[in-house]
């Protein structure tokens, strides 16, 4: 099993961050991983940030046990939605502030792909 909370942060009413926690048991004992959107901007502002990212969520994949990167890029990119139901403005926030991220690196994937392909 695994559990999957979204805790939003906010101020009258205006999301200011948010903050999924991923539980799960890995071998009897209750593992989880953190990744907050905040943190996340700061880490993309920098240089060389889509690789840092990129780098931190290659752990998460190993916490998920995806069958590959490419499927957690999408998770992260299509589940948190109102159609899941995620609260409206909890999903805006991460549609504004987070998507992007993930849309980056499923480019940058698709690109190498292709690149991979044409050789």
């Amino acid at each position: 099993g695994m559990e999957m909370l979204i805790r939003s942060i906010s101020d009258e009413g205006k999301i200011e961050n948010v903050i999924f926690e991923f539980k799960r048991m890995i071998k009897g004992e209750k593992k989880s991983f953190k990744l907050d959107i905040n943190e996340v901007k700061k880490i993309m502002e920098k240089p060389g940030g889509l690789k840092i990212f990129t780098q931190s969520l290659k752990s998460l994949n190993t916490f998920f046990q995806f069958s590959n990167f490419q499927e957690l890029v999408w998770f992260l990119g299509g589940f948190m939605t109102e159609n899941n139901n995620v609260p409206k403005k909890t999903a805006q926030y991460i549609k504004e502030n987070f998507k992007p991220h993930i849309d980056r690196i499923d480019k940058s994937l698709f690109e190498y792909t292709i690149k991979k392909a044409v050789k």
